[in-house]
């Protein structure tokens, strides 16, 4: 549960910095409601596998996948800016 509420956490600040540069928010929110969206309806539908047969599928947390991709692109663009080409 507090996993799940420092990744909402996490996705509402991300909507605030957007705000706050004054960025267009409307792609992040769509983005973020999306993959909430799919991340519940797989469980759902694990839900109702689980229950029918009796095997529990392997679970995915959409949103941590979603929050590593994230971050690894963020410290790619840190990367890029903090890092100064060589001089010859």
């Amino acid at each position: 549960m507090m996993k799940k509420m420092a990744s909402l956490l996490f996705l509402f600040s991300g909507g605030l910095v957007l705000i706050a540069f004054n960025l267009d928010p409307a792609w992040y929110v769509q983005t973020v409601l999306s993959v909430l969206i799919m991340s519940e309806f797989y469980s759902i539908i694990q839900n109702v596998y689980a229950i029918r047969t009796g095997i529990i599928l392997p679970e995915y947390d959409a949103i941590s996948i979603a929050l590593k991709k994230l971050t690894k692109f963020i410290e790619e663009c840190i990367e890029r800016l903090t890092t100064f080409p060589k001089k010859k």
